[in-house]
């Protein structure tokens, strides 16, 4: 028997979260929760309380399911089109919390002669987390590494001064971060904020500091030397910052070592 994803993007996340399984359940740290509730929960279609795959999975309030998809099949299996005479669909649901993984179910499939649909009377739980006490100590210890963040982050920013006088002509010296781009009636325009090595906060938009593949690329993060002119002094959460245009890059270095 052959098995295929039903796309790229279910093995990737399939072969993470078992990760976590294999770990008893947790993720392995503070950032990983972190990024799992920005990205994953956020793009979930099932967030609690819900219940998902032919109501035989339940999702409670702050929880949120994750299901990944593949096709098991003989030699005549269209994996192009998911289809053929002897195709079956398989499904892992993983049932997510802010400690990890609460617990792993295996779905099946009806077949019909033009397609299938989740059969809820052949799910089986395969997981379930057990470890209450580690449960709570690491939801304490991940509770004070964000407020020692959180501090340290605040301190940070109430830091930031302005610099200089609108229209002036300084030179900024620090690590440009991609934050985001738009499109405009110019182009694509790219916004970057610079920690300068100062201690204060400058924002860039425009294209002038940034490189065409920059944007697919290692190089959202790079240290930079450049001359700018001082367009405006802003706030933004508790941060003063310096709004710069018209660079004239002097160095441009990836952090990775090489060129940007």
């Amino acid at each position: 028997m052959n098995f295929k994803w039903m796309t790229e993007q279910d093995g990737d996340l399939f072969r993470s979260v078992k990760g976590l399984v294999n770990n008893g359940g947790f993720f392995k740290s503070s950032g990983q929760a972190a990024f799992f509730e920005k990205r994953i929960k956020y793009n979930s279609n099932h967030v609690g309380p819900i219940s998902c795959w032919d109501n035989s999975v339940e999702v409670a309030e702050g929880q949120y399911a994750v299901i990944c998809e593949g096709l098991i099949g003989s030699s005549d299996v269209n994996y192009v089109n998911s289809w053929g005479r002897h195709a079956r669909r398989k499904a892992w649901i993983f049932v997510m919390d802010n400690m990890g993984v609460v617990a792993m179910f295996i779905g099946r499939c009806k077949h019909f002669s033009d397609g299938s649909a989740p059969n809820g009377e052949k799910t089986v739980r395969e997981f379930v987390r057990t470890d209450d006490a580690r449960a709570q100590e690491l939801s304490k210890l991940w509770a004070d590494e964000r407020a020692a963040k959180a501090k340290i982050l605040g301190d940070k920013r109430a830091a930031s001064e302005h610099v200089g006088e609108v229209g002036e002509r300084i030179v900024v010296e620090g690590v440009a971060r991609l934050i985001t781009s738009f499109d405009n009636a110019y182009g694509t325009s790219y916004m970057y904020m610079i920690d300068g090595e100062d201690g204060n906060a400058y924002k860039f938009i425009g294209k002038g500091i940034h490189t065409a593949d920059n944007i697919n690329g290692a190089h959202k993060t790079f240290k930079l030397k450049a001359k700018f002119t001082v367009k405006d002094h802003s706030e933004y959460n508790g941060q003063k910052q310096t709004v710069v245009n018209r660079p004239k890059v002097l160095e441009k270095e990836s952090l990775l070592g090489a060129a940007a």
